[in-house]
């Protein structure tokens, strides 16, 4: 199923694999709607127990649109806020095993895509992991911290990836909790197909019960928005 900018295929494993196609895979509003709509065509596929996200070209996704954030007036972003918020819990409490196969830079929004999965794999050569907000002079949300807290507790890799805004290849990555392996780069589709059978094994899970242990776990302890932050 192809939709602007991304496209979902169903594998004989019953994986949907989520490609995202728009060049540097930028983010807006129509492109988190967009993400919602795969996610919605995946929910009417109950066979399905996977999501393999990757991207299409040389990044995974280098995070909101500049372009598109300059036109925008204060309140179109705090609606991009809230859906962004809304699509990174989504897919944080899916009822399926979610796997990041990210195949270069991930970068500020990008990079939290990669995180709410449950595993992130990365390619061992090429591109980088990066919030850099810092250097933007853009404040994180609260949402946005709750969900790096929740997925990387340790207080070290925090330091180096959200308050200096490092650039993280795929070794420093996984020194620092943030990716859990890196492969080379002609495997990273199949061995993201591996951990994604490892973490299920022979074990059918309900997908609606699935679902509820990990909100349990994630997103009942993210922090609601007074507002969101403004750019």
């Amino acid at each position: 199923m192809d939709f602007v900018g991304l496209s979902v295929r169903l594998t004989d494993e019953d994986v949907a694999v989520v490609t995202m196609c728009n060049g540097d895979n930028t983010f807006t509003l129509d492109y988190v709607r967009t993400w919602n709509q795969a996610l919605d065509f995946i929910d009417t596929h109950p066979k399905i127990v996977g999501i393999i996200t990757t991207g299409e070209g040389r990044s995974f996704s280098t995070g909101l649109d500049v372009d598109w954030l300059k036109a925008q007036t204060a309140q179109a972003l705090d609606e991009y806020h809230e859906a962004l918020h809304k699509l990174y819990k989504r897919i944080l409490a899916i009822g399926i095993t979610t796997v990041a196969a990210v195949n270069g830079h991930a970068i500020a929004e990008g990079a939290f895509i990669a995180l709410v999965h449950d595993f992130r794999l990365m390619r061992e050569d090429r591109g980088w992991v990066q919030w850099p907000e810092v250097h933007m002079k853009l404040p994180f949300t609260k949402t946005m911290v709750d969900i790096f807290k929740l997925k990387v507790p340790c207080v070290i890799s925090q330091r180096e990836a959200l308050v200096f805004g490092k650039r993280l290849d795929a070794k420093r990555g996984v020194a620092l909790g943030i990716i859990d392996r890196a492969v080379p780069a002609p495997s990273l589709m199949s061995e993201a197909l591996v951990t994604l059978q490892k973490a299920r094994g022979n074990m059918k899970l309900d997908r609606h019960f699935f679902g509820v242990m990990k909100e349990d776990l994630y997103t009942n302890y993210i922090r609601r928005e007074s507002s969101a932050a403004k750019l």
